[in-house]
């Protein structure tokens, strides 16, 4: 799971670890190199450390918590549908409509113009209608609940991961990042990202621009401050409280254009979390 990135753009290839000089006192160096005389190799040691930092850098800061959450339910609600007035009302449309043709049924059976057999036949006909319609109705709601309820234990799980992975052992550290990181990625210069799996990828996008917000936030902290020596105070030009509505705000640009029901099925498999269960087994070990 750890490749190489050519300088030149070329397809990044994998890395492979070997020591060399293994019959020395000190057992020998371990790197890891593409297979092939000459190729490149770094000391493992230096990745490895690198991996412990990365792992740190992911990890969110508590306090920021309130402002992720609130964005991907957010994001949630509008991709599913929860926000989605067009798709609701039409359901709701759909239901109206059986009621009203439901009444003029009745119309016609009081003035015996169809029969009861028509009309049991048309009776049940709406009631299974009506059925489907309120089961799609709750499933949005149900569907979004079982989503959050998944990133909300993969955000506790980030909170803590670079200190988890850093007092975890060498075999659970390995682990752990295979069940968290789709690929290691070293440039030529040696230094190292990380390529995340889902849902964690796209947490990290959410954590990324909620430091940014945040940081915005403390700058228009410092500018509400009195001034010292004129005794005046600068207004903010972003009061710290709209934190969470410029998040909102700055996700709902980004996924705009992706607000059909075409793209759910991407949406879905970016916050899919179907190894919860193994990372809660490894986080408990620690």
């Amino acid at each position: 799971m750890i490749f190489f990135e050519p300088i030149d753009d070329r397809k990044p290839v994998r890395l492979t670890c070997s020591t060399s000089n293994i019959s020395r006192a000190n057992r020998g160096t371990a790197y890891y190199r593409v297979s092939g005389s000459g190729e490149v190799s770094f000391p493992c040691r230096d990745i490895d450390v690198q991996l412990g930092q990365q792992m740190q850098y992911i990890q969110v800061d508590p306090h920021l918590i309130p402002l992720i959450r609130s964005a991907y339910t957010h994001h949630l609600a509008q991709k599913l549908g929860c926000l989605r007035p067009d798709e609701k009302q039409q359901i709701l449309t759909s239901l109206k409509a059986i009621d009203d043709e439901e009444a003029r049924a009745v119309r016609l059976l009081a003035a015996g113009k169809i029969t009861d057999t028509v009309w049991n036949g048309l009776w049940n006909e709406w009631q299974d209608r009506r059925t489907r319609l309120h089961v799609t109705l709750e499933s949005l709601d149900r569907d979004r609940a079982f989503h959050i309820d998944n990133l909300d234990a993969a955000l506790q799980m980030i909170t803590k991961i670079g200190t988890l992975y850093n007092g975890l052992q060498l075999q659970d550290q390995k682990e752990l990042l295979r069940q968290m990181v789709e690929r290691v990625v070293v440039n030529h210069e040696g230094k190292v990202r990380l390529e995340l799996r889902a849902p964690f990828a796209y947490l990290k996008d959410l954590t990324d621009e909620a430091r940014a917000l945040s940081g915005r936030s403390e700058v228009s902290k410092e500018r509400m401050q009195p001034d010292n020596r004129t005794g005046g105070e600068v207004s903010p030009a972003h009061p710290a409280d709209q934190c969470s509505s410029w998040f909102q705000f700055s996700w709902d640009d980004k996924t705009q254009s992706e607000h059909t029901p075409n793209n759910n099925p991407q949406f879905l498999q970016r916050i899919a979390y179907p190894h919860r269960a193994r990372l809660a087994q490894i986080s408990t070990s620690f």
